[in-house]
């Protein structure tokens, strides 16, 4: 029997650091997701993987989260939670990927949209209500 113990949500993949800033020249926010490179002053520059790197202009409320590895043992009852999702040739939502949000971040983009990292993607930002394992044979 193999173990699928939301393990798939594993917080492994998760190398990447979300940030939200203002593109160089432009008067909207941007969302930037990579391995940041260098910070001089208020410009970012970050490796976003298969496009090279972008330089942001941060404001000065900018906000920068990173990202540490964690086990599914520490996702607990009450933890406000992304999970990353895409939809199955089954037609089901599946999770590739969750994220266990600090407690400063709690209610930020609650609910469920569609997310444009892969193909079918789908964002789910909510409260966890109960954590189980499943096995699938």
């Amino acid at each position: 029997m193999r173990r699928l113990a939301l393990l798939l949500v594993a917080i492994g993949p998760m190398i990447a650091l979300p940030a939200v800033a203002q593109a160089p020249g432009a008067a909207e926010r941007a969302r930037v997701a990579g391995t940041v490179e260098k910070l001089d002053g208020d410009r970012l520059t970050v490796n976003v993987a298969g496009s090279g790197t972008q330089t942001v202009m941060l404001s000065a409320d900018a906000k920068i989260y990173g990202v540490e590895k964690r086990r599914l043992s520490d996702i607990k009852p009450g933890d406000f939670v992304a999970s990353g999702e895409v939809r199955g040739t089954d037609g089901q939502i599946h999770a590739v990927e969750l994220r266990i949000f600090p407690e400063s971040m709690r209610g930020v983009g609650e609910g469920q949209r569609p997310r444009d990292v892969k193909p079918e993607g789908v964002m789910t930002n909510a409260t966890v209500g109960t954590v189980s394992l499943s096995a699938k044979t």
